[in-house]
């Protein structure tokens, strides 16, 4: 993409507005920034060269412009978006504008409502073991356009893709694309599911038949996406006769055992499903099975992901921060020991939690809520669990241990994003752990 001396402005300047803004000056673009919030604190040297707004979206300032990115966080139907649409102003994601500037390398892109991250890390240690370079970006925390100035040739691109940085890509190609699932989520920015549904399959937007889509048939809401041009690999916890399946407790990549289920030491049916979309996409690449199977054996999850924190007097304390919809709180309900006492609660994203009111009743003793959601969860699930109503996370972990007893389980799944109180989730679970460590230090 050739943007010399074009005026591009990046709307939203978070890791990703930042990084596109970067390589956008790299590449010759006289760069503008107009970012909502009025946080002075993020300026820098980089900053102070560029023609910023900030505290608003603005016509004046947006609308002069030859090319538009915006920055995930940004919803699309913001007024000064539609304005420029109306005016014939390209508008591109971040990782579009990444895209393209990426030559022969292989990308593959991980997307789904659950499991993304643990999957983009674990699919990017498994290439490294094997001796490959590997590029491992994107939502996962590393924004695409940070790696595009030091990419090599012969780089793997593994590549961590939410519906926010696919709504607006024009051209963006994996080689390999991968579907997990797909559950109600994100309900405060798309009007319904087929919204939703519909800017994860632009995933497929681009592939031809040179290349693949990895599908999880499990998942009704993917099961029937037939009619796309890559070549699909299929996987499933049932038997498959092509694919990657789980066949008499061991896991089999077409007719060949990759590993038995008893060997993987993340928990959770969950966690089966990412192991087995990983191994799919590692057979396509090649990898070695040995060094598959090895790697799969040691993985022990990620931080903020069922992360067993401390145990004080008999008291388990278990992180599942990332926990951020109603199907990522079930998970962790599903596969922690009762009695239960659940942290929950954050920003209101239009959720109905009724529907884990049976979940409640079997397994959880106490539900400690706080946060924006806290009254409507309170409400969802007044007549499932007992329930305690607070401020934040701070005094919910304190309340939730008052309440404990000796072999209990004090679980943060907080079923919903963080941003009513945190910067992100990841905030949000270092906060539950340092607020632990000071009870175990009592």
């Amino acid at each position: 993409m050739d943007v010399k001396g074009k005026v591009v402005t990046v709307i939203g300047l978070g890791k990703s507005g930042g990084s596109a803004a970067r390589l956008l000056c790299e590449k010759g673009a006289k760069v503008k920034i107009s970012e909502k919030e009025d946080i002075k604190e993020i300026r820098d040297d980089f900053l102070k060269n560029l023609e910023i707004e900030w505290g608003r979206h603005t016509k004046g300032f947006v609308l002069r412009s030859d090319l538009i990115v915006k920055s995930p966080g940004v919803p699309r139907d913001i007024e000064v978006l539609i304005e420029a649409r109306h005016a014939g102003i390209p508008i591109i994601s971040e990782i579009e504008l990444a895209y393209s500037y990426v030559a022969n390398q292989k990308i593959i892109a991980i997307t789904g409502t659950n499991g993304k991250t643990t999957v983009t890390h674990l699919i990017g240690e498994i290439l490294k073991r094997d001796g490959k370079r590997v590029k491992v970006c994107g939502n996962i925390g590393l924004p695409f356009s940070e790696i595009i100035p030091g990419l090599k040739a012969q780089d793997l691109i593994v590549l961590e893709v939410s519906s926010f940085q696919l709504e607006d890509i024009i051209d963006f190609r994996p080689y390999i694309s991968v579907f997990l699932n797909l559950t109600r989520d994100h309900l405060d920015r798309y009007s319904n599911m087929e919204e939703y549904r519909h800017a994860k399959i632009k995933i497929f937007k681009n592939q031809t038949t040179d290349d693949f889509a990895v599908l999880n048939v499990d998942d009704p809401e993917i099961s029937g996406i037939n009619k796309i041009l890559p070549k699909i690999i299929p996987f499933s916890k049932h038997n498959l006769e092509k694919g990657v399946c789980v066949k008499s407790g061991k896991i089999f990549s077409n007719d060949r055992v990759v590993c038995g289920i008893g060997d993987l030491r993340i928990p959770g049916l969950h966690n089966l499903e990412n192991v087995l979309a990983s191994i799919a996409v590692n057979t396509i690449l090649d990898v070695d099975f040995r060094v598959l199977r090895e790697t799969i054996s040691k993985f022990q999850g990620l931080e903020h992901r069922l992360e067993e924190v401390s145990e004080i007097h008999g008291i388990k304390f278990i992180n599942d921060s990332k926990s951020t919809n109603i199907s990522s709180l079930r998970m962790a309900l599903d596969c922690t020991s009762a009695p239960i006492i659940l942290i929950a609660g954050g920003k209101d994203k239009g959720f109905d939690y009724s529907e884990l009111k049976d979940l409640m009743r079997k397994k959880v003793r106490l539900a400690v809520l706080f946060g924006e959601v806290r009254h409507k969860m309170a409400c969802d699930l007044a007549s499932a669990v007992s329930i305690e109503k607070v401020l934040d996370l701070r005094e919910a972990t304190t309340l939730a241990y008052e309440k404990a007893k000796k072999g209990d389980c004090i679980l943060l799944s907080p079923g919903t994003s963080s941003f009513d109180q945190f910067r992100d989730f990841e905030e949000r679970g270092r906060t539950f752990k340092e607020l632990v460590a000071k009870i175990g230090m009592q």
